[in-house]
């Protein structure tokens, strides 16, 4: 999966050993099905590395000798669809946000499916990361989240109670029973996702039992969103369930990928079914998390690091890592932090991003 978004010579120690160095580090490689795979310690402060595209940012800032492929660089403009304004998915389903802890949330409908197994190449990955295939799309999902790092949820849109999504706390006596089976009185501090009448799906960890897709579903809506971190680790613990998804968003999921993973999937989909979304995306987002812009002095970069760096090489480095140069001058730059660093905050912050590097 690296190889697909980065063109390296390098073997999986010598991207094991990189990605150390730079401060994801490497528990083992084991050998699955035929191929390494990297078990990679991910800090709590860096979910961004909790995916392919991550991790091969990563290796790109550090090797010289690596190159993006055209995949990484779609990656990296976000999969742009050709119908992001088509109004056509708004006769099917509508979403509304009624809680501050859910800052964006979009999605997609698909229609004229058919759930069958999901390819052979798509259920060796997940085999090979620990996961079991399931259907094509719950494996999809997961194969995406994967890739780009933003969790996905399907649910089956005959299902939904009115056809449409609220995202909201819940009311005094409801419940939620959840895909492992089991059931959960809420409380009115955790944020669920709702059809017209129920939770179904507790946002950001896992979904509900009574609108999972199945093998009969045809009509499907796709979910994709940014929740607060908070937010989701207080219900995570209140509810007693650990998930991938969860997993991320506690250590935060970048809110600029949230319609990107929407595209990644249709254009995943469609290969081996010819399926096509309902033409239009909904996105509704109406708190935009706000980056911060630093600058960082050349000569706290000597005495902080206590290693030779010209001004020049870090530029690059931070440049590779996704951050913009603003403004620069003769022993300082200025950055504005990428979407998904919003753990860079400070002037020690940027001498690290490039100490590591």
């Amino acid at each position: 999966m690296l190889r697909d978004y980065v063109e390296t010579n390098l073997s999986a120690q010598e991207l094991g050993d990189l990605l150390t160095m730079t401060g994801f580090e490497l528990e083992e490689i084991i050998e699955v099905e035929g191929e390494p795979v990297l078990d990679v310690n991910i800090m709590a402060n860096r979910g961004d590395g909790a995916s392919v595209l991550g991790l091969a940012r990563e290796v790109l800032a550090k090797d010289a000798n690596s190159r993006p492929t055209e995949l990484y660089l779609r990656a990296a403009n976000r999969f742009p669809a050709t119908d992001s304004g088509a109004e056509d998915i708004h006769s099917k389903t509508a979403v509304a946000i009624q809680t501050p802890d859910c800052t964006r949330y979009a999605c997609r409908v698909f229609e004229g499916l058919t759930n069958v197994s999901a390819p052979d190449w798509v259920q060796k990955r997940l085999r090979q990361v620990g996961q079991r295939p399931i259907s094509l799309l719950v494996d999809l999902t997961n194969y995406v989240m994967l890739e780009t790092g933003q969790p996905l949820h399907a649910f089956d849109l005959d299902k939904l109670q009115g056809e449409k999504i609220i995202v909201r706390a819940p009311e005094a006596g409801e419940m939620l029973t959840t895909l492992d089976g089991t059931e959960h009185d809420l409380r009115p501090d955790q944020m669920m996702i709702c059809d017209g009448t129920r939770p179904v799906a507790a946002a950001g960890i896992m979904g509900g039992e009574e609108t999972e897709v199945s093998a009969t579903t045809t009509r499907c809506l796709l979910e994709s969103a940014h929740f607060l971190n908070t937010s989701v680790r207080r219900t995570r613990k209140q509810l007693g369930l650990q998930t991938e998804a969860s997993y991320r968003f506690e250590r935060h999921v970048d809110p600029e990928g949230v319609v990107a993973a929407l595209n990644r999937l249709a254009e995943v989909l469609e290969v081996p079914t010819g399926a096509k979304p309902v033409p239009g995306i909904i996105d509704v987002w109406e708190h935009k998390i706000p980056t911060f812009t630093v600058s960082v002095r050349m000569s706290k970069v000597h005495e902080w690091a206590n290693m030779p760096v010209t001004q020049t090489e870090a530029k690059g480095y931070l440049e590779r890592l996704g951050f913009t140069i603003t403004a620069e001058v003769e022993g300082e730059i200025t950055v504005q932090a990428p979407s998904w660093r919003i753990d860079v905050t400070r002037e020690q912050d940027l001498v690290e991003e490039i100490a590591r590097v």
